[in-house]
């Protein structure tokens, strides 16, 4: 498994997975109006104000809750996500998932949810992953499935304001302004009118 990303002034704009044999050879990666650079694992190339990097295996943040480093000086805001399975001593209910302070959360489906961190459009209920931990039954691995099964109560409850902007004009028509119209897998961002939460788009 191979990944790209999109970084600015030090911020990951955007991943998206690529086929791992094109990435081994090298592949053209474009960014819309900033244009196009060539790139395989393991490289990193600049490209006007972005840093293209691409790398082989897992993206680095997986399976860990999310928290803030310093609760004084952050101020997050989490929206349309999932935040499911993670485990701190055995424990998986919403500590496990996420720490307060600070943040701000919108429009998530966080296990073991308890209302405690307020926000909007927040519950906890089994979100359904296709098959989370994939066919070896080992969490963290290529064959994980996170798509959403049907039924799913995170299909068609996002909030469509919150899709980062299309900043490096992924779909190559012009316009940085628009929401990103991609997900994880390069499918649409949004079926059905109303963006899902997770990464991917079941519609």
């Amino acid at each position: 498994m191979a990944y790209v990303e999109v970084w600015k002034s030090g911020r990951l704009v955007t991943r998206r997975r690529v086929d791992e044999q094109r990435a081994r050879k090298g592949c053209k990666v474009r960014l819309g109006l900033a244009g196009e650079v060539r790139i395989a694992i393991g490289q990193s190339e600049t490209l006007g104000e972005f840093e293209v990097r691409m790398f082989e295996g897992e993206p680095p943040i997986a399976h860990r809750r999310i928290e803030e480093t310093d609760p004084n000086t952050c101020r997050w805001t989490l929206s349309n996500c999932v935040l499911w399975g993670n485990m701190d001593g055995g424990d998986s209910v919403e500590p496990a998932q996420i720490q307060g302070g600070k943040m701000m959360v919108n429009y998530c489906c966080i296990q073991g949810w308890s209302g405690r961190l307020g926000g909007v459009g927040n519950f906890g209920d089994d979100p359904l992953f296709v098959d989370p931990d994939g066919p070896d039954n080992r969490i963290g691995t290529e064959d994980d499935r996170f798509r959403l099964k049907p039924g799913s109560p995170c299909i068609n409850t996002g909030d469509n304001s919150a899709i980062p902007t299309d900043t490096c004009d992924l779909d190559d028509d012009g316009d940085p302004n628009e929401p990103i119209p991609f997900d994880l897998e390069s499918g649409p961002r949004i079926l059905n009118g109303t963006v899902d939460l997770g990464a991917y788009e079941s519609g």
